[in-house]
């Protein structure tokens, strides 16, 4: 027998079951490391996660990153009777796209005769949420960019839009989710008719 033909033999007979055997066991500690990955990565899930926002909230400060990439702190008004509005959005949300002209106007008539502290917070990176504001006119001083989920998190906001206003105290008065539909809009302008002079300029 030649000496290639005995190393072929030699190689179906104890090599190559030998590598089977290393390959399978190799698999199944990479299969075990998943695993515990897993699990690890569902245990910090649950300890990081908060209840979804609601009244009576009572948050603690909110930080986000400016537009200019620095990390801010998100304060809550300091004078009694202040308010705080908070509107999140994402630049590709088609229901943030839907209610951008309701929300512009809002703001602008809650900050102009109420003088309500207003910040919008993105979940998208700066650089699109930079765009996004100067397409569609927003005052980037009022805009952070949340592309870690921190606040969202702390939030626990689970999808965007939300509208949430916020005493001086640091405690949710009301939140709004989704879609400013004709049940939004009710609800909206009965809660802001104390704000506003005119409610109808809200929606028209």
């Amino acid at each position: 027998m030649c000496p290639l033909s005995m190393n072929l033999m030699l190689w179906r007979r104890y090599v190559g079951p030998a590598l089977n055997v290393l390959l399978w066991c190799l698999a199944l500690a990479v299969l075990v490391q998943n695993v515990v990955l897993l699990r690890q990565n569902r245990q910090l899930r649950t300890l990081v996660r908060y209840p979804e926002i609601e009244v009576g909230t009572k948050l603690h400060g909110l930080s986000a990153a400016a537009l200019d990439g620095t990390r801010a702190s998100i304060p809550f008004p300091l004078r009694p009777g202040g308010r705080l509005l908070v509107v999140t959005l994402s630049p590709g949300c088609p229901i943030c796209q839907a209610n951008k002209d309701s929300f512009v106007r809002l703001t602008a008539v809650l900050r102009s005769q109420m003088g309500w502290r207003v910040v919008w917070i993105s979940r998208d990176s700066i650089q699109s949420t930079r765009a996004y504001c100067e397409q569609n006119g927003l005052v980037l001083s009022d805009v952070y960019a949340d592309p870690t989920y921190d606040t969202y998190n702390q939030l626990g906001l689970k999808s965007v839009p939300y509208v949430i206003a916020i005493r001086a105290d640091g405690s949710v008065e009301r939140v709004w989710r989704g879609r400013i539909d004709t049940a939004q809009q009710a609800s909206m302008s009965a809660y802001f008719r104390t704000a506003v002079d005119d409610p109808s300029r809200l929606f028209p």
